[in-house]
């Protein structure tokens, strides 16, 4: 009993970042109490600094690499390069929240505890070695987003997007359970690493049941990676939910997703990767395609960058693909792209924001028209994230799609690049439909710029970085690099 007690306490210590979000949480719902009613600016402080301080003691990580609670979760750099991309994401939604939830008057402790609650569930997600952990993740982090999504509560579009994305939620556990229960069914194992074991151990892995349960696998990631056919929530989600709500929906979520799926076809199922990579292969041209399509007919900006999201999944399943022959370079681009996307895909979130004030919300095209006139600098940094959005050189958003290009390349996918740089050209149309808004048209009378110091600072962070990793990309494809060394 006592030698189970100092594992367990060995245990915990490798989880001190997730302890130190479970300890901000706890602080945040006792403050709640004690805080002025009505003035809960402190609380996004604490929520701020302890997702800062749980970045730090991440950090302090020895290298080692092992499993943990009986193999629950594993501790490498795989879960390391992705916890701290989340703690980034989380990091940039708190600071671009502090103003906003003051406008929209959702200033409560409950918004910051369930960003970190939802934070938790994916920390969990991107550390878990068995099927269940990575279950019990993705449904923390669902039910603390859905709340999230439903913030707004006398808006008829976050009600509805909330109900839409509760029931689908709903929808992909169960099939999500399906597909753990058909896989331990044949293999009689949860775990990702032991059923490596088994399958490469098995001279013959064709089993009907196992190949229906890597299916619903795939069907039940698809509700949090949103590629096609389902991505139903994602529009309708983006457009109701509170604006920096729907940022962090943007990546957060999806980075967690990627973390999983990567995880257990690169380890668990590689053995068939022959039948996963045409899977993806599918998926790739379908959500790509689909999701530059709809996009250019948007004129709601946060329905075009839902769209906009959806084909760059469909781009990130192109090196997913790429990694059933080259393993390295496939999932260092995945990986990279994601990293990337941290900055240039959660920018324009926090545009719209600046623009927002008590009584209108910027979020149609047309809301944009003119604005270098009224505010260049504003105008200028959009141009940097649409620009990046769209791949062009010497934004990184153009190293990141040709890493993943490079890769379907080396892995003779020329079908697969073609398709991906016909959508790349599609794509443009509607990036720059905002910038000629921005540059070309008269500005609107009424249009105010509502900058705060926590706002301005994310958007300096983003822009710096989408230009810094474009310029100068070796050190951060480096660090993807040498996060997938566990899973070759």
């Amino acid at each position: 009993m006592q030698y189970n007690f100092v594992v367990l306490l060995g245990d915990i210590k490798q989880i001190s970042a997730e302890m130190v979000i479970i300890l901000t949480i706890v602080v945040i719902m006792l403050m709640d109490i004690l805080a002025p009613r009505g003035d809960k600016t402190l609380l996004a402080y604490i929520s701020l600094g302890g997702t800062l301080l749980a970045a730090l003691v991440c950090c302090t990580w020895n290298g080692v690499e092992q499993s943990i609670f009986s193999g629950a979760l594993v501790v490498d750099r795989f879960a390391f390069f992705f916890k701290l991309m989340l703690f980034t994401i989380t990091a940039l939604t708190q600071l671009m929240s502090i103003n906003y939830v003051k406008l929209r008057n959702i200033n409560r402790g409950e918004f910051h505890a369930l960003v970190l609650f939802a934070t938790l569930g994916m920390l969990i997600m991107v550390s878990g070695a068995d099927l269940l952990s990575i279950y019990l993740g993705l449904e923390l982090n669902a039910i603390a987003c859905c709340v999230l999504v439903a913030f707004l509560r006398q808006n008829v579009k976050s009600n509805e997007a909330a109900l839409k994305y509760f029931v689908l939620s709903l929808f992909s556990s169960g099939i999500l359970l399906y597909g753990i229960s058909l896989v331990y069914g044949v293999t009689g194992e949860i775990n990702i690493y032991k059923i490596a074991r088994y399958l490469s151990g098995q001279q013959n892995v064709s089993h009907p049941m196992l190949h229906l349960g890597l299916v619903l696998l795939v069907v039940g990631f698809g509700f949090k990676v949103a590629y096609v056919p389902f991505h139903m929530w994602v529009p309708d989600v983006y457009e109701g939910a509170p604006i920096s709500v729907a940022a962090f929906l943007s990546l957060g979520p999806k980075a967690a997703g990627f973390a999983v799926l990567v995880r257990i076809v690169m380890v668990a199922v590689f053995t068939l990767k022959v039948e996963w990579s045409i899977l993806f292969s599918l998926l790739a041209v379908v959500t790509m395609t689909l999701g530059n399509l709809t996009a250019l007919c948007q004129e709601n900006i946060r329905r075009l960058l839902a769209y906009s999201g959806i084909a760059h999944v469909g781009y990130m399943l192109m090196g997913l693909v790429a990694a059933a022959n080259y393993p390295q370079l496939g999932i260092t681009s995945v990986i990279f792209y994601l990293l990337c996307y941290v900055f240039f895909n959660i920018g324009p979130f926090g545009i719209i924001i600046l623009l927002c004030n008590k009584h209108k919300i910027c979020e149609f095209i047309g809301d944009f028209d003119g604005l270098s006139v009224r505010s260049p600098l504003s105008a200028f940094v959009m141009t940097i994230f649409l620009l990046s959005l769209a791949g062009i050189p010497p934004m990184v958003g153009f190293v990141a799609k040709f890493l993943i290009f490079m890769a379907a390349m080396k892995a003779e996918l020329y079908w697969l690049v073609a398709i991906g740089i016909i959508n790349s050209a599609i794509a443009m149309f509607y990036y720059l439909r905002i910038v000629v808004a921005m540059y070309v048209r008269a500005p609107k009378p009424g249009l105010k710029i509502n900058a705060s110091p926590s706002l301005t600072i994310a958007l300096a962070i983003m822009v710096g970085f989408t230009l810094l990793m474009g310029i100068y990309p070796a050190l951060f494809i480096g660090f993807a690099r040498y996060s997938i060394a566990t899973l070759l």
